[in-house]
C-alpha cells in the first residue's frame, strides 16, 4: 500500500494519534490526538525522533522486518510500548504504511492505545500461573517448571517441599482468616530464603515447593538453614505476628535421574520432618 499525497488534512481529523517519519524516525508531520496520547505538544514531537525518543519495545518486530515489509509495501501490524512525556508508558496497537511524499519515502504510523487491554491479558496471565492467596506461583506452574527443567541442562537441580504444621488445628479453631496469614507469612519466609529466580510455589492447601536449579546437596542443606533461619526470625517479631512452624524435606537428582522422584523422596523427608517436629512437642 502506497500513499502518494501528503495527509495533512486525513492526520488532522484523525482519532487515532498519528504521526508521519522519515525511515530514520524523524518525525515531521503529526496530530492532536498523538500530543493527547503522548503528553507532548505538536511542537515537541516535530522535534523528536519517534523510534529513539517514544518507542521503550517493539513486541514482535524487529526495526529490519518492518523496514523490509514496508519496502514491499505491505502494512506492518504490531503492538509496541511508549514512553510519555511524564515518564509513564503504554502500549499502542501501531499500523505503518510507506507514503511517497515530495520529500521522499515516509512512514505513516497510526496508533490505538491497547494499554487497557495489555493490562487485562497480563492479570489473566498472573492468575493463571499464581495462588491469588499467597501470590506463589501455583501448582499448574509448578509443574510446568518442573518439565522444562527436565528438559534443560541445570543440574543438579533440588526440590524442596514444605508443609506448614497445625494449618488444620489453627482454621478449625481460629478461622480460615488466621490460616490464611499463615499461609502468606510462609510463603513470605521462604521467598526471602532463596534466590529471586527460584520458583516458590503452593501445590496444596498447606504445602509448598521450591526448585532448585544448580543446586547440589550442600548448596540445598544451606537453603534449608537459611529458611529455618528465616522462621526463627520471624517467630521472634512482636505481636501481631503470628508464629509459624514448617516441616522440610529435600532431593537433589543428577541429570539422568528423574525430577518426579526427586518430588516423591523430598515429600517422604518432609513427612519424617513433620514427625520429629511433633515428638519435639513443637
Amino acid at each position: 500500500l502506497m500513499i502518494r499525497r501528503p495527509p495533512r488534512s486525513t492526520l488532522s481529523s484523525s482519532s487515532a494519534a498519528s504521526d508521519v517519519y522519515k525511515r530514520q524516525g524523524r518525525i515531521r508531520f503529526t496530530n492532536p490526538a498523538a500530543s493527547e496520547q503522548t503528553g507532548y505538544a505538536a511542537e515537541e514531537l516535530l522535534e523528536m525522533n519517534i523510534i529513539e525518543d517514544l518507542v521503550c519495545d517493539r513486541s514482535e518486530m524487529t526495526p529490519a522486518a518492518v523496514d523490509a515489509s514496508l519496502q514491499r509495501g505491505e502494512v506492518v501490524r504490531f503492538e509496541e510500548c511508549k514512553r510519555r512525556k511524564d515518564g509513564t508508558t503504554y502500549w499502542t496497537e501501531c499500523a505503518l504504511s510507506r507514503l511517497e511524499l515530495q520529500g521522499g519515502p515516509m512512514v505513516l504510523s497510526i496508533n490505538r492505545d491497547v494499554t487497557a487491554r495489555k493490562d487485562a491479558e497480563a492479570r489473566l496471565k498472573y492468575l493463571s500461573t499464581h495462588d491469588p492467596l499467597t501470590a506463589a506461583y501455583n501448582r499448574g506452574y509448578f509443574e510446568e517448571e518442573m518439565a522444562r527443567l527436565s528438559r534443560g541442562r541445570r543440574y543438579p537441580v533440588t526440590v524442596v517441599v514444605v508443609d506448614v504444621n497445625g494449618l488444620k488445628q489453627i482454621n478449625d479453631h481460629e478461622g480460615h482468616a488466621a490460616g490464611d496469614q499463615v499461609l502468606r507469612c510462609a510463603y513470605e519466609t521462604l521467598q526471602g530464603a532463596v534466590r529471586a529466580e527460584d520458583a516458590v510455589s503452593r501445590i496444596g492447601g498447606d504445602e509448598f515447593a521450591v526448585l532448585l536449579p544448580e543446586t547440589d546437596e550442600q548448596a540445598a542443606a544451606r537453603v534449608l538453614a537459611r529458611v529455618r533461619e528465616q522462621v526463627r526470625k520471624h517467630n521472634a517479631l512482636p505481636a501481631p505476628h503470628r508464629a509459624i512452624s514448617l516441616a522440610m524435606g529435600a532431593a537433589t537428582v543428577a541429570p539422568t535421574e528423574s525430577l518426579s522422584d526427586a518430588l516423591r523422596l523430598a515429600d517422604g523427608r518432609m513427612y519424617e520432618d513433620k514427625r520429629l517436629v511433633r515428638r519435639s512437642g513443637e
